[in-house]
């Protein structure tokens, strides 16, 4: 595991980067089409039933000890609805009524994925959207969009820096640590710590 920042027994902010199927745990699915009779009764029944879910989720007001941050890179709507119906299927089941493990956190939501220049993003752009907030061109890490794609020059690299979770929660004295199934080099978890116009140079060799 890569740690940067002041070390202390202060809590933790841990990013991950993990495929997909590490995710696909057992949980609670809803009944297959082979045991239930699907009519207006039964969808009644379920909308019901995750509306009072929702109605009854606790919210925590309070500041968060630790943070985890799982990327599972690449992994689009089309990627998730077919570990869905994969694990469905696995258990004999059409797989469309399945549920994956994080489809029953208490709350869950969606992002529109784009680069500043492309409508198809890549990881390098994205990540750093997601790590900073700050959405810029494919191929770039840890810098908005007023750094040129594959330039090195270091004043415009230097104005452009934006900054990621890990930095802030270094700065307000956490420990932080990346754990990668990539090389940490890589655009997802890359993101997380450089400022390059070119996700390639991950190396002094790589450099122009």
């Amino acid at each position: 595991m890569e740690k940067f920042g002041k070390r202390s027994q202060s809590p933790i902010i841990l990013i991950a980067f993990v495929s997909f199927y590490f995710c696909i745990q057992p949980v609670h699915g809803r009944p297959g089409k082979s045991s239930v009779k699907e009519d207006g009764s039964y969808w009644e029944m379920l909308g019901k039933k995750d509306l009072q879910k929702a109605i009854n989720t606790k919210r925590y007001e309070g500041v968060a000890k630790n943070v985890i941050f799982f990327v599972g890179d690449g992994m689009g709507v089309p990627t998730h609805t077919m570990a869905r119906i994969y694990k469905g299927q696995k258990k004999g089941e059409s797989g469309e009524e399945e549920s994956l493990a994080w489809e029953d956190f208490p709350f869950t939501g969606l992002m529109k994925t784009y680069n500043t220049d492309k409508q198809v993003p890549d990881s390098a752009g994205t990540a750093t959207a997601l790590f900073s907030g700050v959405k810029t061109r494919s191929g770039m890490l840890g810098l908005d969009q007023q750094a040129r794609y594959n330039v090195c020059d270091t004043a415009a690299i230097e104005a452009a820096t934006v900054e990621s979770i890990a930095d802030w929660g270094a700065q307000s004295g956490k420990e932080v640590g990346i754990v990668s199934t990539a090389r940490i080099t890589h655009a997802t978890p890359a993101a997380m710590y450089s400022h390059s116009p070119l996700r390639d140079w991950e190396a002094d060799s790589n450099l122009p």
